[in-house]
Formats: structure tokens, sequence, C-alpha cells
């Protein structure tokens, strides 16, 4: 069965906002790491790293049944790096995962 359109377009999205979310982190945390709050966007720079990986598998049609919370991860971490870009990227990659289509999708693809 393949995937839905849906599936493969917010893995598209994730996987931009997770770009973008990792070069904002490491911007912060090559800037402010001389005062020693740096090192709280290690964090952010996790969770972007996640949300290529998973991006990158919806892309090419990979059933990844913790999508949606990795999605929600990289939400908060684009919020926590104040990227504009990725949030509103995260936000489209979750209401395209949300759809009724997508996750009957997975839904199947878990059994």
């Amino acid at each position: 069965m393949q995937p839905p359109a849906d599936y493969k377009t917010s893995g598209t999205f994730m996987l931009i906002a997770g770009i973008l979310t990792l070069l904002a982190s490491l911007g912060w945390i090559l800037g402010l790491i001389w005062i020693c709050v740096g090192v709280f966007w290690i964090l952010p720079l996790v969770a972007a790293i996640f949300e290529i990986i998973m991006g990158a598998g919806a892309m090419s049609g990979q059933p990844k049944p913790q999508i949606k919370t990795v999605s929600i991860l990289g939400l908060v971490a684009a919020v926590l790096c104040g990227n504009v870009v990725g949030i509103v990227l995260e936000i489209l990659a979750l209401v395209n995962l949300s759809k009724p289509e997508v996750d009957s999708w997975l839904q199947s693809q878990q059994r």
C-alpha cells in the first residue's frame, strides 16, 4: 500500500524545518557558549536531528508511527530557537499528519 501524498508532504516540511532549526540552534550555541548559556540549545539541536531523520524517512514513504510526537517536539524546538519558518512548517506538517487518511495508513502499517 502506497503512503498518502500528505504523509510525504509532511516529511518534506519536517525535513526543511529540522534543517532550519538545526542551523538556528547551532547559531545560538556558538553565539552564547562564551557566557555558558549556549548549552541550553543542545536539546533543540537533538530534536532537530530526530526531525531530520523522521522527515527523510517519511519522504521516502517509510512508516514512522512516532512521527507526530517528533513533529510536536520539532515545533517546541523551533519555538525555543525563534525559528519562525520552522514553526509554520511544523504546523503544516502536523495538519497533514492529522488527516484521517494519513492516520489510517499509519495504523494499517503497524499491524
